[in-house]
């Protein structure tokens, strides 16, 4: 898998990225995380992807998708880089749900 963040972004309706990436992979769990990965932010029954975002940036993703707002100085549906990754940050990318 090869494909542009900016690609990626207009697909999913997210908040344009920062700054473009290439995404190689992609991972649920932020040890499987690495360089060029793009991270899901998911949440479960026990446990909040939302609280591994920056793990996910310390072990090498270029991005990370997610449902809300995390960490201080970011707001939802914006996009910047973080300070442990030269990727782009995808906030509140997930399309709206049905209730």
């Amino acid at each position: 898998m090869k494909l542009e963040l900016q690609d990626i972004v207009r697909a999913i309706s997210a908040a344009p990225p920062a700054a473009n990436a290439v995404v190689t992979d992609y991972a649920i769990d932020s040890r499987a995380a690495g360089p060029g990965s793009l991270f899901f932010a998911l949440r479960g029954a026990n446990s909040d992807g939302h609280l591994f975002v920056p793990a996910a940036f310390e072990q090498g993703a270029a991005a990370a998708v997610v449902e809300r707002r995390w960490g201080a100085g970011f707001s939802p549906r914006g996009a910047s880089a973080p300070p442990t990754s030269s990727g782009a940050d995808l906030r509140d990318s997930s399309p709206a749900r049905a209730e």
